[in-house]
């Protein structure tokens, strides 16, 4: 199975373009590859209160904030919530009860990224464990 270029799969067609039209309205750092990472930086303690609430709630608050994390949305994809809308959330809460099980104890853990879709799921598994107990 070959790698395709993620910049040119159908579920995410246009969010480069997106990305780059708000490069100076976000902190934006637009990689080469065409990976993006993205930040609000006059982000309140209230707004960041109200993401992770939305977050805990299993809901998605849709703010400058959030606007340019999304994940793939292609029809084939059996993940995508459109033709499946528990797997992400599902498979989220596994991760987070396994990741506790394994990190019970120690002081420190890691945490890597496959980087898939775009960073919607990361963000949101993040948020949940740090939420967590002990976290």
């Amino acid at each position: 199975m070959a790698v395709q270029d993620p910049r040119k799969l159908p579920g995410s067609m246009g969010l480069e373009s997106l990305f780059r039209g708000r490069a100076k309205e976000y902190s934006l750092d637009i990689a080469g590859d065409g990976y993006v990472i993205a930040c609000d930086p006059d982000a309140s303690e209230e707004h960041r209160a109200k993401v992770r609430q939305a977050l805990s709630a299993g809901s998605w608050h849709a703010c400058r904030s959030t606007d340019c994390l999304g994940e793939c949305t292609a029809s084939g994809c059996s993940c995508s919530r459109s033709i499946n809308p528990t797997a992400r959330d599902g498979f989220r809460r596994h991760v987070v009860q396994r990741f506790a099980e394994v990190a019970a104890g120690k002081a420190e853990v890691s945490y890597a990224s496959l980087g898939c879709g775009l960073l919607r799921f990361d963000f949101e598994l993040l948020e949940a464990l740090l939420a967590g107990p002990g976290a």
